[in-house]
């Protein structure tokens, strides 16, 4: 060490290395080692800092790469104490109504005996509301919602003492056997809504779910893991279970609530997190045209500044007499009321600009996150018009129930997609037109969408040199009848004049995932598990998110899922027959495992069936080929556009004939595509008016 450098004190604040080829400085007062260039300015190659207030040490070489080794946090059951009243000890319950002596805080008191109507410990149960359907236990339109935009139902709310971070979410059914000479108990949430707030005003979805059927004392788990601290929460009852007993009068009952989760703060935890924290980079303003940021405001302005930056200025202006409103909560946001049935033109609500020097059939990029209030039958999110055009050509971006839309002049491309499921809930989208209509791509929350044109040619894209902007409505058509609206929250909007790549398109919804609550950019070791984008890891390796790997990721489930419905008729090009959601399968599977099952059809005819991620494709029919005598290229003669394996699987329907089946065949392991969100769609054609059964047992699933 001597031979190679001295370690020099100079004074009380300071001590330098000197070697042969690097100096080390070691700053006592900034807590601070510095490798390189050894001097008190801090301009080495190597910074090592350590900060005792924010309880940080930082590594530096060129690199936004910071090491936190953070207080471990405590997973906690809440409330914390068994309720006695409904305002006991800082926490506060409330409930949309109440029958006799059920009351909605012995749902938090840990007490479920056997036995009701004692005003001890026998959980909650509402009363029964005039638009409750005994048949099939849900609640019709009307009454009071729990919030304005909330869902339909009964409901409970409980606010806590301080904000947590809710990662589990459990309902119990009540102990009492009373009502339930079937062995089960009518009243029991089935479809529900968890809400969530910081000031018991301002409410966001947190998830929707359904439970299944439960006998006494049997409970739901619903996995959360919120990012998001919330204080108060709220829990809306759609739907119950009413099982074999459609006379059975019911109502909602339940008889335990668990919230599992952890303190935005805790002061009585002691242990050691390591946490590894990505930045992400700023998303690149080259080719910005537009930009409009909701997070620039604190109340709804007059127009909206362009802050993009760019060469021209295009401001966004709302028209007079607009309803839209500006959500100043943890998100800010452009509030827009929908499409108004009775007078659809009466109130103009959308922001609008003129984009003056537009270059026609210019390639460009739309994207923004976007929350659906609720939707008709179509709603317009953004879009440029052509307006001076007589044909209006437009390149639009809209949903609908159940797919994507992406609108350009002539061609018209869907995107299968259960968007209801999204209502409530911030997404990011991005549509693509590279200047080849064909070509055209849809990003959701920075995934390639799959999709396929349904009407159309490839027409050249003509918007001219000032077409139309808006964000929430289409400005453009004129038709009364044909004005889409768009009702719910748009922030944060980008026109780029040129496609972008699929890896900008992940930079754009990166950047702000965690500001739009879709999860956190780190990886965490705690307790010996390491989570990587959770800071609450629950297993040995817990992910959230979509794991890459070559091939796919394979798992055979313990217990089965079987689904068995009834079909009628030959499916229209238009819509779906059969829509099975598999909400009890990791967030966006692949493709399922399953064997199917055909039995006889009602009728003496052949048909085909497609099981998969597409409910469009049905047009699988063997035309000329199929005579046995006879010998035609398969290809050749079945529908156009049709993909074995890679969108759907097609299956024949036996007809009465068909003895060689007897009365029926099974279609075993197959791997069947879903859509996002695990949906998988069941399509039928065939000749005539057949009906009958279809079983799908699902043995496993792919990731």
């Amino acid at each position: 060490m001597a031979e190679n450098g001295i370690l020099d004190y100079q004074g009380m604040n300071q001590a330098i290395y000197r070697g042969a080829t690097s100096n080390i400085v070691v700053d006592t007062q900034s807590m601070s080692i510095e490798i390189g260039a050894g001097n008190s300015s801090h301009t080495s190659n190597l910074h090592f800092e350590c900060n005792h207030d924010a309880n940080v040490a930082s590594i530096k070489l060129n690199s936004n790469v910071v090491t936190e080794f953070s207080r471990s946090k405590k997973l906690i059951k809440y409330p914390r104490v068994a309720l006695t009243s409904d305002s006991d000890q800082s926490y506060i319950v409330t409930r949309s109504s109440q029958f006799l002596d059920y009351n909605a805080w012995e749902a938090f008191d840990e007490n479920n005996p056997v036995g009701g109507n004692t005003g001890n410990g026998s959980g909650w149960a509402s009363t029964i509301p005039g638009n409750y359907s005994v048949s099939t236990g849900a609640w019709g339109g009307g009454g009071t919602p729990h919030h304005t935009g909330s869902t339909q139902g009964e409901w409970i709310q409980i606010q806590l003492p301080d904000s947590i971070y809710l990662h589990d979410f459990v309902i119990e059914s009540r102990s009492e056997t009373t009502y339930g000479a079937d062995g089960y108990d009518h009243g029991y949430p089935k479809d529900v809504v968890l809400y969530g707030s910081i000031n018991g005003s301002s409410w966001d979805t947190i998830k929707t779910f359904t439970t299944g059927q439960k006998t006494f004392s049997e409970a739901h788990t619903e996995n959360v893991n919120e990012t998001r601290a919330y204080k108060y929460f709220a829990l809306v009852v759609n739907s119950t279970q009413v099982v074999n007993n459609t006379t059975q009068v019911t109502w909602t009952s339940i008889g335990q609530i668990r919230l599992f989760g952890v303190p935005e703060y805790d002061p009585e935890a002691h242990g050691t997190d390591v946490i590894v924290k990505s930045v992400p980079n700023v998303p690149n303003t080259d080719w910005l045209e537009v930009y409009y940021d909701a997070k620039s405001y604190s109340t709804l302005p007059d127009s909206v500044n362009d802050e993009s930056g760019s060469t021209n200025t295009f401001n966004g202006t709302i028209p007079s007499g607009h309803q839209i409103t500006f959500d100043d909560g943890d998100i800010k946001a452009f509030v827009f009321p929908g499409r108004d049935s009775t007078t659809p033109l009466q109130y103009p609500d959308y922001i609008q600009t003129t984009l003056s020097g537009w270059s026609d059939n210019q390639p460009h990029t739309q994207s923004c996150w976007f929350k659906p209030a609720s939707i008709t039958s179509f709603d317009q999110v953004f879009g440029l018009w052509d307006v001076a055009s007589t044909n209006y050509e437009y390149s639009a971006f809209g949903i609908h129930t159940d797919k994507f839309e992406y609108y350009h002049f002539g061609s018209e491309f869907q995107y299968p997609y259960d968007v209801s499921s999204l209502i409530g809930t911030w997404c990011h989208i991005s549509a693509i037109h590279t200047g080849y209509i064909p070509d055209t791509k849809v990003y959701l929350n920075g995934h390639l969408l799959s999709g396929s044109r349904t009407q159309g040619s490839d027409n050249t894209l003509s918007l001219g040199t000032a077409p139309k902007l808006a964000l929430g409505k289409d400005p453009g058509r004129g038709n009364a009848s044909q004005e889409w609206a768009f009702h719910g929250s748009i922030a944060n909007y980008r026109l780029f004049n040129r496609a972008l790549t699929s890896d900008e398109i992940y930079q754009l919804y990166a950047y702000q995932k965690e500001y739009f609550g879709h999860g956190d950019l780190s990886m965490t070791l705690k307790a010996g598990r390491l989570g990587i984008g959770t800071s609450e890891p629950r297993a040995a390796l817990d992910v959230r998110g979509e794991i890459r790997a070559i091939g796919s990721m394979f798992y055979l489930l313990d217990t089965p899922i079987q689904n068995e419905w009834y079909w009628s008729g030959s499916t229209s090009t238009t819509g779906a027959e059969v829509k099975v959601i598999y909400s009890q399968l990791p967030d966006n599977c692949r493709a399922v495992y399953a064997d199917v099952f055909l039995p006889q059809a009602s009728a003496n005819d052949h048909g085909s069936h497609t099981l998969g991620r597409d409910h469009k494709r049905i047009g699988a029919l063997w035309t000329a080929g199929r005579s046995s005598t006879t010998d035609n290229q398969p290809t050749v003669y079945m529908g156009d556009g049709l993909s074995q394996g890679s969108n759907v699987v097609f299956i024949s329907q036996p007809g009465q004939n068909d003895t060689e089946y007897y009365f029926g065949n099974w279609w075993p392991s197959l791997t069947i595509p879903l859509a996002p969100g695990n949906v998988l769609y069941h399509g039928r054609n065939g000749f005539g008016g057949t009906g009958g059964w279809i079983l799908v047992y699902v043995k496993g699933y792919y990731i």
